[in-house]
């Protein structure tokens, strides 16, 4: 049949009009060929009031009816409710074929013939689908994703195209090596009587796959899911089917994560997907997969301790699983919680080859699972042991090598996380977090030449590969540094970590004391006064202190008001050069291509300065504590570098410790200086991982011996004269709390002498949280604190203060819609919201507390 003769009414379904205009070349026209899809410009726009083959049929022009449909990449676009009804031939182009297990295999029965790769016909022509013809898929789909919505086409882009649909066909298995792939269709559609013009299919049975049309919606990345699925679940459903129960339960778990839907609906669906999966197990015990998706809810849920106390009840049964065991629906498990759907990939026909191979596979996901769970914990050890027994289950579990590599990385283990990412990268030469992650880590590793040839190699490979450009800008960085044409930072260590390699080297001169060891501290949660305890408080019951030391650099280097310490070498000390709202990788000292020449300073120097230097908190809790370090170390300090003269409760204080004006340097933010011999201690916490040695240091300092009078003020901490975080309804609350006897303190202009002395009279205190609350650290144990937040931004540190000190801690959370788990108040800047405090609530609560 030629161009001209061609007179078959085509619905194309998940093409739009400039990939159906390419692709079917002179045979396309505007008359015969419907286009639908759910993105990009097509003849009929699919959307969340247009999902079913009904809504399509209703937007066609009068009198239209297909002869046939042609179905494109069905494993990542939903298709429409009800196709399979319609007794019109189906002809789907599969460009993976091995997503989403035997029942998506199973579904691909319901189409009448099937184009895919080589591999693909193969493995589906097993599987028992004989209607299936190879094409060069990897041409085309690369041609689809190139023609954007909107984008125009010109001549020379189009004849590339049809010459790259060209050369793709002699990778096919057609005799007429020369043809376009629309002609081998067209020539199939005038050869097989099925495709007739008067073809139709007998489909009396509706479908050969209800499952898996329900798993092809699901993980589908473009349509309207959850509405699709909701009407597709309520016709279909089996409540006694196992299979089912877990279906549903993957599909209520991804409606609680809707932040379109009220926090009470989330809940309960949440409730409900649980139950389904407990169910679901019931009914079947070697029925694996309600049990993978439960141990998975709670790791992405963040209940990090109960999923790692249930891991080993859950592999076992993971080992006693049969085939049907590991078929069906699978929870995403995208960081972003996207609503591209993820379920695990089998190759080449093993899925029913045996058990043995879904086994492992699986037990590579659990151990993943389990590592980010540790990784969350801060049990960085544990993580690196997980990783590592997930790929060696399965060497092709990228995630998990991935994760491996930046655990090792962390470990300072940069041999082990090169060899990781390289084995990798063999594995996935495009995952280009791992090429930016193994630039990275080459020169932390000093291995310059290595980090500037691979960021080079893939640059070259950009340039042939736009949809990658997005990566170039990252990798030409690695081109311009390297120790010899830059005096920037070539390198991040801790600082333990550089001392041991100078030691190694034989130079005895740098060195590092340990004052305070590491501990393992747990938290009691805050009581229950009036309100659920917030999931933020949950998550910090247990953390490890930092180890706490004094190191000695000989022409050590510090720059800043944070005082950060740059080695003779160049190397970044991250763990005492810490920017607040930066990770590592990201410290804004590394964009520095050229430091300015450092000022010289004779004599011992130490570095007392930080992040947060004018901030009261920050300022007695991370920098003053590293005074009473020095002290505790015995060595003589001639300078203190030490942002300071700002603010009179910084004056204050270092006269309280004895340090002199004549001691101190106050850096500006651009201050580079070199010292003759660099005394660097620890910083002694991190926002609310304070320890108990720092408490007791402060209140030695600060805190009026022999006070000779017991706790008894009723405090209210007032935040009216600050620039954010305030209590829109403050005046209300204060005239309630005056009627308690309740004391109203503003504490700017109040020296630090005098809010020691005001804290340690109280037998209450009532507060926004604000750095005000420092001063907790001055109160009496069995003091009652009642921390008052805005609903976007829960602050952990007072309540950790507070279980040091022995308080009775709670907190009330103001009016508003709660901010979620993934949300950062500091780049959203959510911790500036002022707030309402619902006056029946904190009467509640004070009524509670028996004031």
């Amino acid at each position: 049949m030629d161009k001209q003769n061609f007179d078959r009414n085509c619905l194309c379904l998940h093409f739009d009009i400039p990939f159906a205009r390419t692709f079917f070349g002179d045979y396309f026209n505007d008359k015969q060929f419907i286009t639908v899809s759910w993105k990009g410009t097509a003849h009929i726009q699919l959307h969340e009031e247009c999902y079913s083959i009904d809504d399509i049929k209703n937007r066609f022009p009068d009198g239209w009816v297909p002869d046939m449909i042609f179905v494109w990449k069905p494993e990542d676009h939903a298709n429409p409710l009800g196709l399979f009804i319609e007794n019109i031939p189906i002809l789907a182009f599969i460009c993976h074929w091995d997503r989403g297990g035997s029942a998506f295999i199973e579904h691909l029965g319901d189409y009448d013939w099937i184009f895919t790769v080589n591999q693909g016909k193969r493995v589906l022509k097993k599987f028992g689908l004989q209607h299936v013809s190879a094409l060069p898929m990897h041409k085309l789909k690369g041609a689809f994703e190139l023609r954007k919505s909107g984008d125009t086409v010109d001549d020379d882009e189009e004849e590339e195209f049809q010459n790259m649909v060209r050369d793709g066909e002699r990778k096919t298995d057609s005799k007429k090596n020369d043809e376009e792939p629309v002609r081998l269709i067209v020539n199939l559609l005038t050869k097989n009587p099925l495709f007739s013009q008067q073809g139709r299919v007998d489909r009396t049975d509706s479908s050969k796959s209800i499952r898996g049309q329900a798993l092809q919606i699901y993980n589908a990345s473009y349509g309207a899911i959850g509405k699709m699925l909701n009407e597709f679940f309520q016709k279909h459903c089996d409540d006694s089917d196992s299979w089912w129960l877990n279906a549903r339960g993957c599909v209520k778990m991804l409606a609680s994560a809707d932040e379109n839907v009220p926090e009470t609906e989330r809940f309960l669906s949440f409730q409900s997907a649980l139950e389904d999966w407990e169910n679901a197990a019931k009914i079947d015990d070697y029925y694996f997969l309600p049990l993978f998706n439960w141990f998975s809810a709670l790791v992405l849920t963040e209940n990090y301790r109960m999923a790692l106390d249930e891991f080993d009840y859950i592999r076992k049964y993971c080992s006693l699983g049969r085939n049907h065991s590991f078929d069906g629906f699978i929870l995403p498990r995208e960081e972003d919680g996207s609503a591209e759907r993820h379920s695990i990939e089998v190759r080449c026909f093993r899925e029913i080859m045996g058990q043995s191979y879904l086994i492992t596979n699986f037990l590579s996901e659990l151990y993943e699972l389990k590592g980010k769970a540790h990784i969350a914990l801060g049990e960085l050890s544990s993580a690196v042991e997980a990783f590592d027994i997930s790929v060696t289950y399965r060497a092709t579990n990228i995630r998990s090598r991935y994760l491996l590599a930046l655990v090792l990385r962390k470990e300072e283990k940069n041999h082990d996380a090169v060899e990781h990412l390289k084995l990798l990268l063999e594995y996935d030469p495009f995952y280009f977090d791992g090429v930016v992650t193994l630039c990275e880590t080459y020169q932390s590793a000093g291995k310059w030449e290595a980090s500037r040839e691979l960021a080079l190699h893939y640059l070259n490979v950009i340039e042939t590969m736009p949809e990658y450009d997005g990566w170039a800008t990252r990798l030409t960085d690695f081109l311009s540094v390297s120790p010899k044409n830059s005096i920037g930072i070539t390198g991040l260590m801790s600082t333990k970590a550089w001392i041991d390699i100078q030691i190694a080297k034989h130079r005895p001169e740098n060195e590092i004391l340990t004052i305070v060891p590491s501990e393992e501290i747990k938290r009691t949660l805050p009581g229950k006064a009036g309100e659920e305890v917030h999931w933020i408080f949950r998550d910090r019951e247990t953390f490890t202190s930092p180890e706490c030391f004094v190191a000695t650099i000989p022409e050590g280097k510090v720059y800043g008001t944070i005082g950060a310490v740059i080695t003779p070498d160049q190397r970044l000390l991250i763990d005492v050069s810490n920017m607040f709202n930066f990770p590592p990788e990201r410290h804004p000292l590394l964009t520095i291509g050229r430091f300015p020449p450092p000022q010289k300073i004779d004599g011992t120097v130490a570095v007392v300065s930080a992040a947060g230097w004018w901030n009261y908190y920050h300022w007695m809790f991370d920098i003053l504590p590293r005074f009473e370090l020095l002290r505790r170390s015995g060595i003589v300090i001639d300078k203190y570098i030490i942002k300071t003269n700002v603010l009179d409760f910084q004056r204050e204080s270092l006269q309280s410790l004895g340090i002199s004006e004549e001691k101190v340097i106050s850096p500006d933010d651009n201050a580079y200086y070199c010292a003759e011999k660099l005394v660097v201690p620890s910083l002694p916490s991190v926002v609310d991982n304070m320890t108990k040695w720092v408490c007791d240091f402060l209140r030695s300092k600060f805190l009026p011996q022999n006070l000779g009078e017991e706790p008894h003020r009723l405090l209210y901490i007032s935040r009216e004269r600050a620039q954010w975080r305030r209590l829109i309804n403050e005046p209300e609350i204060i005239q309630f709390l005056q009627r308690l006897r309740f004391d109203v303190v503003y504490l700017e202009g109040m020296s630090v002498a005098d809010q020691a002395r005001l804290f340690s009279q109280a037998k209450v205190i009532v507060a926004p949280h604000g750095a005000g609350l420092s001063n907790l650290v001055f109160s009496s144990p069995g003091v009652t604190v009642l921390e008052l937040f805005g609903p976007t931004y829960v602050n952990t540190m007072f309540w950790a203060l507070s279980n040091i000190m022995d308080h009775k801690y709670h907190h009330l959370i103001g009016e508003g819609e709660q901010a979620s788990r993934d949300i950062d108040p500091f780049t959203t800047e959510n911790y500036r919201d002022d707030f309402v405090v619902n006056m029946d609530n904190l009467k509640s609560v004070i009524d509670t507390l028996g004031l």
